[in-house]
């Protein structure tokens, strides 16, 4: 690699390519509306921008989450790390407001826990825990640190490793604050995810136009990339929202992130750069293989990041809005009168959780968020969400640009389309079940997307 392509990417100051700019050749029923909305800094102040990085490789021996058992008490354990799982944090300030995005290499984050680090973060270091931001990559081939009925136990020594490395990032992404310049660029990863649910005629996101429904199964290939210029010295930042789900290393005993941790390591081998992740909408959605993605989705960041185009941020903003997702209780005292001991997940299911549910939750609260970055937003919502709700959440946005951020702040498990309630598709009816939920109403997706567009609309007046 030349002098001048090394400069190009990793930004030197007051270098006039300083960008990154690596060439593209290189292969609303049930919605109940609690607003809490940060008064926007609109004054020319510049962005600050951190970023910090913590190693949550979990020690050998740790049993790992991810795949069912047949018998849980022989989980499989971690006898290797394929790459290293991270804790990565994004601290963002300008004015008086700052806010905090955590992406971490893990299958699913509770509430409970969502809670508590949004708690600590506030006490020790001040950011408030509304404007705390919590992802899961849903990595597959890490510990579990969330109730999982038979697909790996929770492991409280570990998820206390992972909250305090939460802390840590952002402690460390605080310190590291630079003035920075936001560039916002897409591309397109074709054939590096697939529409699982179907067997061939899922249809495109470019396709996807005002009359699109979810009667229709989909395929999101567009990849998004937040690359962020810094100054004073500092190296720059690369962040990427794709869909696709982390399941390449499949039952095996190598921890990591998955395909993302090819991504990185390729991205840091060819440029010395390393690139945060943020999943998409993957309910209905599987990767293609792991080097085939990798590849794909690497050649896509490359592609966007040398046609992203700067977004002035004259606004910073955090919004956040409490949806209640409906339970279909009458399927769900049906599957109890029907109960059969038929396996050992059947009987610990109606055991420990149905035999014993109390009717009167009828819905589960959830939090929905959204930040602005001048004309870009970031909608965060904590679900396994059917692709055609998240292309619906893009094309409604009123915003230049709209990241849809999967697995955020707690975990709902899937919210798929009315087609799967009717074929009884494994989102629908098994996965309730492993969360010890009731199963949704079949609109669930109808009104998790049309409170997140609510929001967005809110959030660009």
């Amino acid at each position: 690699m030349n002098r001048q392509m090394q400069m190009r990417l990793t930004g030197t100051p007051n270098d006039p390519v300083a960008r990154w700019a690596l060439s593209a050749g290189m292969a609303v029923l049930g919605v109940v509306f609690s607003l809490s909305s940060v008064a926007a800094a609109e004054t020319p102040v510049p962005l600050l921008v951190g970023e910090g990085v913590v190693d949550i490789s979990p020690p050998l021996g740790t049993a790992l989450g991810g795949f069912h058992y047949s018998d849980p008490t022989r989980p499989r354990v971690t006898t290797a790390i394929h790459y290293p799982p991270e804790v990565r944090a994004l601290v963002l300030s300008r004015s008086k407001i700052s806010m905090a995005i955590i992406s971490f290499d893990m299958l699913n984050v509770s509430f409970a826990m969502v809670r508590d680090v949004q708690t600590r973060i506030k006490s020790q270091l001040g950011i408030p825990a509304r404007h705390v931001r919590i992802c899961a990559t849903h990595a597959h081939s890490m510990p579990s640190i969330a109730f999982n009925r038979h697909w790996g136990d929770n492991n409280p020594e570990y998820e206390e490793t992972v909250a305090r490395a939460m802390v840590k990032a952002v402690q460390l992404a605080l310190k590291d604050q630079s003035t920075t310049r936001l560039f916002v660029g897409t591309a397109r990863a074709v054939g590096a995810n697939v529409n699982r649910t179907v067997r061939s005629g899922a249809r495109s996101d470019a396709e996807f136009t005002a009359e699109s429904t979810e009667k229709d199964r989909w395929v999101d290939a567009s990849l998004h990339v937040l690359h962020f210029e810094r100054g004073g010295g500092k190296g720059n930042l690369l962040w990427y929202n794709f869909s696709a789900h982390p399941t390449t290393y499949g039952g095996s005993g190598a921890a990591g992130p998955g395909w993302p941790g090819v991504v990185q390591k390729r991205l840091r081998a060819a440029f010395g750069v390393s690139a945060s992740y943020l999943q998409g909408h993957i309910g209905d959605i599987s990767p293609t293989g792991r080097e085939r993605t990798a590849t794909l989705v690497t050649t896509a960041i490359v592609d966007a990041v040398a046609s992203a185009r700067e977004v002035p941020v004259d606004v910073l903003r955090v919004e956040t809005q409490s949806v209640a997702l409906p339970f279909d209780l009458e399927t769900f005292r049906k599957h109890i009168a029907q109960h059969k001991d038929s396996s050992l997940f059947d009987r610990d299911w109606f055991r420990t959780f149905a035999s014993r549910y109390d009717f009167k939750k009828k819905t589960l609260a959830i939090t929905l968020a959204a930040v602005r970055l001048g004309d870009v937003a970031l909608l965060f919502h904590p679900a396994e969400l059917y692709t055609a709700f998240g292309l619906e959440i893009q094309r409604d946005s009123p915003f230049q640009k709209t990241l849809v951020v999967g697995y955020a702040d707690g975990y709902v498990g899937y919210v798929p389309d009315k087609n799967a309630y009717l074929r009884k598709e494994y989102a629908a009816a098994k996965v309730p079940r492993i969360l010890n939920y009731p199963p949704f109403q079949p609109d669930v997706g109808t009104v998790l997307s049309t409170a997140a567009r609510a929001l967005l609309r809110r959030s660009h007046q």
